[in-house]
């Protein structure tokens, strides 16, 4: 029960004009205090928990912080190690690089022989045919190797056998028409291939064989 402290209102009027409170509560003050405790908790709990939310903002920054730390270093790692692979791959990559442009080189080269090669392979089916059936291609070439020889000494016309015949008369009229050629002398030689003749002089000779062409064309066509 609380306590109450009383004046004599008597006295009290007597001593003092002013007006006075009867009386004081304990229980008033009582319940002041528990107010103003409770206020210091509700205050300190707030302070609490502002500190509380302020270290978990702190920590989070902290890992979000190192977290980017740390993929910074990793990527730095990454690219150090990328660096690294690469430096010692780059020679493998030069060499590689330097072997398929030569098989490159080489495989064009190749073919392009293969296809020369098959080139005249065919034209050589195809004038050996016609050498068959026209004898103005054999006067041709002999022709064109008499012009060649004109003007040199001791001059030797060497024809195939089977041509001999035929060749002969006509290179002997193109030798008295042509200065220089007077003294040409025909052989029959079986060395020589059908449809062409090897001219000979002091100075060498004038090869119009079939394979000699052929072979020549070729060497121009890889050339």
């Amino acid at each position: 029960m609380a306590t109450i402290i009383r004046r004599n209102r008597a006295e009290s009027a007597a001593s003092d004009p002013s007006p006075q409170p009867v009386e004081f509560r304990l229980s008033d003050m009582a319940a002041r205090g528990e107010r103003y405790v409770a206020d210091v908790r509700g205050q300190a709990a707030r302070v609490v928990e502002e500190a509380r939310a302020e270290a978990d903002a702190i920590r989070a920054q902290a890992r979000a912080d190192g977290l980017a730390e740390a993929e910074s270093e990793i990527g730095q790692r990454l690219t150090e190690q990328i660096a690294r692979e690469l430096s010692t791959l780059r020679p493998a990559l030069d060499s590689a690089v330097e072997q398929l442009g030569a098989a490159r080189g080489e495989w064009l080269e190749h073919w392009r022989a293969s296809a020369v090669g098959l080139a005249v392979a065919i034209a050589e089916r195809v004038v050996r045919r016609e050498l068959r059936s026209d004898v103005t291609i054999s006067q041709s070439w002999l022709e064109e190797a008499l012009r060649y020889a004109a003007g040199a000494s001791e001059i030797t016309v060497r024809l195939a056998p089977s041509d001999f015949d035929h060749l002969r008369g006509h290179g002997e009229r193109l030798a008295e028409a042509t200065a220089g050629l007077a003294d040409a002398r025909f052989v029959a030689d079986e060395a020589v291939a059908p449809g062409g003749c090897r001219v000979e002089t002091r100075h060498g000779q004038i090869d119009q064989q079939l394979a000699t062409q052929l072979a020549r064309l070729e060497e121009e066509l890889l050339a």
